[in-house]
C-alpha cells in the first residue's frame, strides 16, 4: 500500500471481479475505500476458491485494504445512512450493483450535483453479462487451444474483468482530477463487453480480418506472427521460448548454438528468418531444429545454460510449483506479503503491482474491517 491517494475516500457497492478490483487498487494507492454490503453478505461472499474452513478467499483477497459498512439498501433507514456516508465521504461512488430507485443515478445526481459515479455494466444497454459470457463474442475462444481442439475454448483467466477493473480505477481518478479543477461531477458507464471489443480492435484483429479476410488459425502455444513455441525437457518439464524481436531471435540462435543450421535453412527455404513473420511461417521447421536441444536437457540444466543469455523464456509451473518458487525467495518481486486473513490465518497476498521507488510501502490490510466511528460501527460480514 502507498499513500499517494491519501485524503481521497471512495464508496463502493460491488460484487464479482471488476469493481472490487478497481476499489482494491485505489485502496492500495492510499484511498480510503468504504465497502457497502448487505449484513448477510454480498453475492460473492462465499465464492470459490475457499479456505479449508469454507471462508471465501476470493472475497477476502479482492476486498483487502477496504473498510466495511453492512447496510441493506432496500431499507429506508439504511438508504438514508448510505446517503450520509456518501456525502461525508466526498460524493464518489463506484458500483456494478443495481441500486434501489431512490439511490439510482438520476436521484443521486440531483441530490449531489458534483457526484462522481463510475458504474460498471455487463453490456452498453445495461443487460447482464460476466466475463465468461463476454468471451464468446470476442473471437478469442475460436483461436484458443491446439489445432485439434473441438469447439471454442474460454480461458479461465477473466481478462475482461481485470481490464475493466483497472480502466475503472483510471476513469475514476480522471473524474476526480477534473472535479478538483472545475468542481464538475461525472457519471461514467463502463460496459464489460465494450472493454473486450476495444481490445479486439486495438490489437488490430478486427481490422486485419476486415481488410484481408484472413482467419487466424488455432496455434496452441505458438506466438502468432513471430516465433514462440513450448518444448518438452528431458525430465518431462516444459518451457516456453519466445523470439519476437531481432535481439530475442539472435539470443536464441546463439544460446542453442544453431547459427549454421539457421543459415542452411534460410538457403533451403530462400527466406530471411531475421524477419519475425517468416519465423512464424516456418515455425515447424524451426521447432525441428530446436527440439533436440531441449529434449537432451533437464529443466535445471536449461535454466543454468540460458542464464544471462538474453533468451526470453520461462518454465511452465503449476500453482503448487509457483508457491514453492515464491517461497524459495528466488523471485525478486516486491509486491508479495504474508497477511492475516480473518478466520483463515496467514496467507500469501499481493499489493498493487507498481513499485514507486521514492515511496515506502505500508503493510497490506487483510479483509475489510468495520468502519470506524462516526460513520458506523456495524458488525462484520459472514466469513464464507
Amino acid at each position: 500500500m502507498y499513500e499517494l491517494l491519501a485524503g481521497v475516500t471512495i464508496v463502493e457497492v460491488s460484487a464479482y471481479v471488476a469493481a472490487p478490483l478497481a476499489g482494491m487498487t485505489l485502496a492500495q494507492l492510499g484511498a480510503e475505500v468504504i465497502k457497502i454490503e448487505p449484513p448477510s453478505g454480498g453475492p460473492d461472499a462465499g465464492r470459490w476458491p475457499l479456505a479449508p474452513n469454507g471462508a471465501s478467499l476470493f472475497w477476502r483477497e479482492l476486498n483487502k485494504a477496504k473498510r466495511l459498512i453492512p447496510l441493506d439498501l432496500r431499507l429506508q433507514a439504511d438508504a438514508d445512512r448510505f446517503l450520509e456516508i456518501l456525502d461525508s465521504a466526498g460524493r464518489v461512488l463506484l458500483t456494478n450493483i443495481p441500486l434501489p430507485a431512490s439511490l439510482a443515478e438520476r436521484a443521486l445526481r440531483q441530490r449531489f450535483p458534483d457526484l462522481i459515479l463510475v458504474e460498471i455494466q455487463g453490456r452498453p444497454d445495461g443487460s447482464s453479462a460476466v466475463d465468461y459470457i463476454v468471451q464468446p463474442g470476442t473471437g478469442f475462444p475460436e483461436i484458443t487451444g491446439s489445432s485439434t481442439a473441438a469447439g471454442p475454448i474460454n480461458t479461465p483467466f477473466p481478462a475482461w474483468d481485470i481490464s475493466a477493473g483497472y480502466l475503472t480505477g483510471l476513469t475514476l481518478l480522471a473524474a476526480l482530477w477534473r472535479r478538483q479543477r472545475s468542481g464538475e461531477g461525472a457519471y461514467a458507464k463502463i460496459a464489460l463487453s465494450d472493454v473486450a471489443l476495444a481490445a479486439v480492435c486495438n490489437l488490430g484483429f478486427l481490422a486485419g480480418f476486415a481488410t484481408s479476410g484472413a482467419v487466424r488459425p488455432r496455434d496452441g502455444n505458438d506466438v502468432y506472427g513471430a516465433f514462440g513455441r513450448d518444448f518438452e525437457c528431458a525430465d518431462s518439464k516444459r518451457v516456453m521460448i519466445v523470439a519476437i524481436t531481432g535481439r530475442q531471435w539472435r539470443s536464441v540462435v546463439n544460446a542453442l548454438n544453431i547459427a549454421d543450421e539457421i543459415k542452411n535453412l534460410e538457403r533451403t527455404l530462400a527466406t530471411d528468418l531475421a524477419d519475425e513473420g517468416n519465423r512464424y511461417i516456418h515455425r515447424e521447421r524451426l521447432a525441428e531444429l530446436m527440439r533436440p536441444w531441449f529434449q537432451q536437457r533437464s529443466l535445471a540444466e536449461i535454466e543454468r545454460q540460458l542464464a544471462g543469455s538474453g533468451v526470453a523464456w520461462a518454465p511452465y509451473r503449476s500453482l503448487g510449483d509457483t508457491l514453492k518458487h515464491l517461497a524459495s525467495g528466488s523471485d525478486a518481486t516486491m509486491i508479495l506479503e504474508t497477511i492475516e486473513q480473518p478466520d483463515v490465518g496467514s496467507v500469501l497476498s499481493a499489493g498493487i503491482p507498481v513499485v514507486f521507488q521514492n515511496d515506502r510501502r505500508k503493510p497490506l490490510l487483510a479483509a475489510p474491517k468495520p468502519a470506524r466511528r462516526p460513520r458506523l460501527a456495524g458488525q462484520r460480514l459472514p466469513r464464507g
